[in-house]
């Protein structure tokens, strides 16, 4: 009895609800507040828009403040046009739907259907009128569409693993960078007249650290010798899949299961004018892939970290791997890094984000550093630097390439004059976290939250 009263009372509480709403009418956004330091981006010269829960807020440089309240079943991944003014939104629902409006008018534009069956993970644009979208359960597949006609153009499978980053070539529509924490791939996007396909080129990752013996693919690149004309058992190298019986993605499966060496973890990438891509990996490391040979090449390892031996038995193991550990340091040499203090060293989460100026790479991460590395040379060398004092999730560059965003995941959002590090200015300071409270103070119109951080 008491769950039937208990189900009644909400049944007459909602009806309740709705008479109100049709005496009242609907009711209208007034304001938003929130930032969670998801993907900050330039949508006009001086407005910067990013995702605030349930809705796309605008921030202009001098403060003024938009919000778009989005209409669809639950907010999926969001993102911004690099040159065109206008954003995309999806749905977080069964069939959820892909929304892309213009702004400042908020019209919508065009609405992608049958895309996916439960979640979409990423949706990225280029710089013309085609989009990529990345489905989740079940599915799996990274569509390409036109949103200017709402036009499905190509669909294929693609890995279940999550995926850190994915960009678009800017000086071409028809490269696609995706990452992984396990794997990098550059799609290419071939025309046939109306006809499209999405075609992948795996890039093997380099080791994480330094190995012994410099390059591992040395031998790879080196011509053959001449074959002995004696038929022996040595003569011809079957590759392990073909032993196995394995083809296609199972064949590359089973190099992937049997490679032990640890790789680096890509987590940003930004696209070069002659069509490379500099990877921004977890461990610190920097690595360029060259686009036409599709071969990374490690521009930067980080320091290791100083150990002090805490017993006679550790000291006599440290000294058995003292010459490897020389040998290891020989090896990046090769990748030096001018400094002159700690703040100019790069360590691991340096490179969570970075995005490309003409003086140089702009990265940022964890250690709440704002760094300026010019990558013309050899060397990597830090020519700028900006104390930001939170850990950097996001950068974005200004139309004019003169100002630059910065989003940190503790809710504050900055501006920063490119080559004038005492220009940082506080653009949004919100304390993101989860709230566990809200009132209302009697009397006036005031709002009082409690926050999970205290």
């Amino acid at each position: 009895r008491t769950k039937n009263r208990t189900k009644h009372l909400a049944i007459l509480c909602f009806s309740a609800s709705l008479l109100a709403m049709d005496t009242i009418g609907q009711l209208e956004l007034s304001w938003a507040q929130g930032y969670n330091g998801s993907p900050a981006r330039y949508i006009d010269k001086d407005v910067i828009c990013y995702q605030c829960g349930s809705n796309v807020k605008f921030v202009a440089e001098d403060g003024a403040e938009t919000v778009f309240n989005f209409k669809g079943n639950g907010v999926g991944p969001f993102a911004v046009h690099p040159s065109a003014k206008c954003f995309a939104v999806a749905e977080q629902c069964l069939n959820p739907r892909i929304f892309v409006y213009v702004y400042p008018t908020f019209r919508e534009l065009m609405v992608l259907k049958d895309g996916t069956q439960l979640e979409y993970q990423r949706l990225c644009f280029s710089h013309s009128e085609y989009i990529a979208s990345v489905s989740g359960v079940p599915d799996f597949e990274i569509i390409l569409w036109n949103y200017a006609n709402g036009s499905k153009l190509a669909t294929c499978n693609i890995s279940p693993d999550p995926i850190t980053c994915m960009t678009f070539n800017p000086g071409s529509w028809r490269q696609l960078c995706v990452s992984t924490e396990k794997s990098l791939a550059l799609w290419q996007i071939e025309q046939s007249n109306d006809k499209y396909i999405l075609q992948s080129q795996k890039v093997k990752l380099p080791p994480s650290e330094p190995t012994m013996y410099g390059d591992e693919d040395k031998d790879r690149d080196q011509a053959p010798t001449r074959a002995s004309t004696r038929m022996t058992s040595y003569t011809v190298d079957i590759p392990k899949p073909a032993i196995a019986g394995l083809v296609g993605e199972k064949a590359e499966q089973l190099d992937e299961i049997q490679d032990l060496t640890p790789r680096v973890i890509p987590l940003s990438h930004a696209w070069t004018p002659a069509g490379d891509v500099f990877i921004g990996c977890q461990g610190g490391q920097l690595v360029r892939v060259d686009g036409e040979v599709l071969k990374a090449r490690v521009l930067y390892y980080p320091p290791t970290r100083a150990e002090t031996p805490m017993s006679r038995a550790t000291s006599a193991m440290d000294s058995r791997l003292q010459s490897q550990t020389d040998l290891i340091n020989i090896s990046r040499k090769h990748t030096r890094l001018v400094a002159d203090d700690s703040t100019s060293m790069l360590a691991e989460g340096c490179f969570d984000t970075i995005v490309l100026h003409r003086r140089g790479l702009y990265a940022g991460g964890q250690d709440g550093v704002l760094r300026l590395i010019e990558v013309k040379s050899e060397d990597c060398k830090v020519i700028e630097r900006c104390q930001i004092g939170q850990p950097i999730t996001s950068l974005g560059f200004s139309p004019s390439y003169r100002h630059i965003v910065i989003g940190s995941s503790q809710g504050s959002i900055r501006l920063y004059e490119a080559g004038v590090p005492e220009s940082i200015k506080m653009l949004k300071d919100l304390h993101y976290s989860t709230i566990m409270g809200i009132g209302c103070l009697t009397g006036n119109e005031n709002v009082v939250c409690v926050r999970e951080n205290g």
